[in-house]
């Protein structure tokens, strides 16, 4: 399943989660403040790429992914099914 970056939209496997360079946990509370920069131990600043071509279709994806991140610490529900 996949979850988007809040700051570009990029999907990234929920699994990657557990790929990080640091607990699960850890490693969802990065992705929810930075983004697809979450995986880049170099660097703890915010995604700062463009949102990626999708539209209107993905615009609303990303909607819908940066509610749920506010509202749920769990990254299992940020997924896009």
């Amino acid at each position: 399943m996949d979850m988007l970056c809040r700051h570009c939209g990029e999907p990234w496997d929920h699994d990657e989660l557990h790929n990080g360079y640091g607990p699960y946990k850890v490693m969802g509370e990065r992705f929810r403040k930075l983004g697809c920069n979450a995986f880049d131990t170099d660097n703890n600043e915010p995604c700062d790429r463009g949102v990626v071509n999708g539209g209107g279709v993905l615009r609303q994806a990303l909607a819908r992914t940066i509610a749920m991140q506010e509202l749920s610490p769990y990254p299992e529900e940020w997924c896009e099914e």
